[in-house]
């Protein structure tokens, strides 16, 4: 059973901080303007407000909270309980937010099989499967 950290006491639930860019809306253009967004990705929406029925959703963004961004997820019916905030984190801590869990289209997963934390072996993992992904980006890039 995993302990529930200082958030997770405090908002009530398991925090799940969710990136913006390629996990809620289309970026497969990549960055087009300060507050020009793509599509809102199939399915994201569902499961957003599925996920906010047992967690504390944190929609964290490189992006700034800006009228527009929230007029977009407003316009989408995205389910968050906040963005781009640090409110829940103890007081001298980084501007990371404490998370049970973050889901990003840029993380790579840090866990090798069923184990709940890294050792040697899931560094050993992260090492081959990131080597193997090296050679899928050289690929794509050499296309272009």
């Amino acid at each position: 059973m995993t302990k529930k950290s200082s958030a997770w006491e405090k908002l009530g639930g398991p925090v799940l901080v969710c990136d913006f860019d390629g996990v809620i809306h289309d970026y497969s253009n990549g960055f087009q303007g300060v507050d020009v967004y793509g599509d809102i990705i199939e399915g994201a929406r569902e499961a957003l407000e599925e996920l906010s029925e047992k967690w504390y959703i944190i929609i964290f963004t490189t992006r700034a909270t800006s009228p527009e961004l929230m007029a977009w997820l407003l316009s989408h019916d995205v389910k968050c309980n906040t963005i781009n905030t640090l409110d829940h984190n103890p007081p001298n801590t980084s501007v990371k937010p404490i998370a049970t869990v973050y889901l990003d289209d840029r993380s790579w997963p840090f866990v090798a099989g069923d184990k709940p934390q890294f050792d040697k072996e899931v560094w050993e993992q992260v090492v081959k499967d990131l080597n193997n992904f090296y050679i899928k980006l050289e690929k794509i890039q050499n296309a272009y």
